[in-house]
């Protein structure tokens, strides 16, 4: 699915229940189809605390992505990661992306 307009009643309804495994697959799926090459650590238990769960590369774009359900928080280890890569000279583009933003996704993503 690819959103077009303000998702409706319903759509906000699945997106609310929305696991966020199932969030990161529908990202990454959109990320692939646009032309954007994704990481995603696979198994973070041996990796920094923290590290965002997406970064994605296009050209001379770099997308950092924390993805979460509607109700998950970012923890402080979290925040600190997103932080460091939002100072960065580059300016890498930085966002928590929860369901009900899949038309921000989406619009970034194009």
């Amino acid at each position: 699915m690819r959103p077009t307009t303000k998702p409706s009643a319903g759509r906000l309804k699945v997106l609310s229940i929305m696991r966020e495994e199932d969030w990161q697959a529908q990202v990454v799926r959109w990320a692939r189809r646009m032309g954007w090459d994704t990481y995603h650590t696979w198994d973070s238990r041996h990796s920094a605390a923290g590290f965002p769960d997406l970064v994605l590369l296009r050209d001379e774009r770099m997308v950092v992505a924390e993805l979460k359900s509607e109700r998950g928080k970012t923890t402080e280890s979290q925040d600190l990661w997103l932080g460091a890569f939002q100072k960065v000279e580059l300016r890498p583009e930085v966002f928590v992306w929860r369901p009900r933003d899949e038309l921000q996704v989406v619009e970034v993503l194009q």
